[in-house]
């Protein structure tokens, strides 16, 4: 119950903050405490983005997903961080990730390529 309600809290507190508007580092650090839908709200809530800045959203909102075992969010998050920036190379790593459990050398070839664009 105490979770809950610090989950709450936070929720409510980044709905009145617009200090991090493009800005994705509050929602990264709630991702890291593991408060991950308070992060997950955070990162639906960012407007006004460059697209590097809007491909990291999406990616961690895909990392967010995955932690909260919604696999199929996740893999949409991450193939919109692809689309939004083809260079940002998370969004590639996001899906090499869920690919591990099914097919090993997709994963690998995402995992390759990630790296070449790093």
């Amino acid at each position: 119950m105490n979770t809950k309600k610090w989950i709450s809290l936070a929720a409510l507190f980044l709905s009145f903050t617009g200090i991090y508007a493009g800005n994705n580092e509050r929602g990264i650090d709630l991702y890291r405490a593991e408060l991950y839908d308070a992060a997950k709200i955070f990162f639906l809530e960012q407007t006004n983005q460059s697209p590097q800045e809007k491909a990291e959203n999406l990616y961690y909102l895909g990392q967010t997903y995955f932690e909260l075992q919604n696999s199929d969010s996740a893999a949409y998050y991450y193939k919109q961080a692809i689309e939004t920036a083809p260079e940002y190379p998370f969004g590639h790593i996001g899906e090499g990730k869920l690919a591990l459990t099914n097919d090993e050398k997709t994963a690998g070839d995402l995992f390759k390529k990630a790296l070449s664009l790093a």
